[in-house]
């Protein structure tokens, strides 16, 4: 819908550059300026679009193997958790805590064992997060969480990248003034 807006207001300034061709006055030199601008907002629009997607298959892809781990693997990632919990002495409170140091000490003492912990801790809570959901959605264990989440994105994304109504009518207020 984006597109066809940009398409039909980009042809709308064409038709009128070329009937200002002949003026060759300010208003020529403005309908190229906007022209090249709505050519830039709709390669950003684009590019926009294309990072959503990829980034969108990406946590896909990280989910679809967190929910694929089964018990025994979870029993593992915790207590790979608490190791490297340990090694990079990092306190239980500490580490929920988005404003303390503890990332950045432990990323700086040891940047391998950190991401390895920051990769077990985000298994974890997509486990914590799954099992409350399915609990508290009386949902049966075979449930496909990863297959509801990408689903949830996918409107995420939708909707993030669907320009409003009220955006089009100030930009054309805008470009009117």
């Amino acid at each position: 819908r984006e597109m066809t807006i940009l398409g039909i207001i980009a042809f709308g300034l064409f038709i009128l550059e070329e009937a200002a061709k002949d003026a060759k006055g300010d208003w020529y030199y403005t309908f190229k300026v906007v022209h090249w601008a709505l050519f830039t907002i709709a390669v950003f629009y684009v590019g926009l679009n294309v990072l959503l997607y990829v980034m969108s298959k990406k946590f896909g892809k990280k989910w679809d193997e967190y929910e694929r781990k089964d018990l025994i693997d979870h029993t593992k990632i915790i207590d790979r958790s608490r190791q490297l919990r340990d090694k990079l002495n990092i306190k239980p409170l500490e580490q929920h805590s988005f404003f303390g140091t503890f990332w950045l000490r432990g990323f700086v003492r040891n940047p391998c064992a950190f991401l390895e912990y920051q990769r077990c801790v985000e298994a974890l809570s997509f486990h914590e997060i799954r099992r409350d959901f399915l609990r508290s959605h009386h949902l049966p264990h075979e449930f496909s969480f990863t297959a509801y989440l990408e689903s949830c994105l996918q409107h995420v994304c939708l909707e993030f990248s669907e320009v409003r109504d009220s955006v089009w009518i100030a930009g054309v207020l805008i470009v009117i003034i």
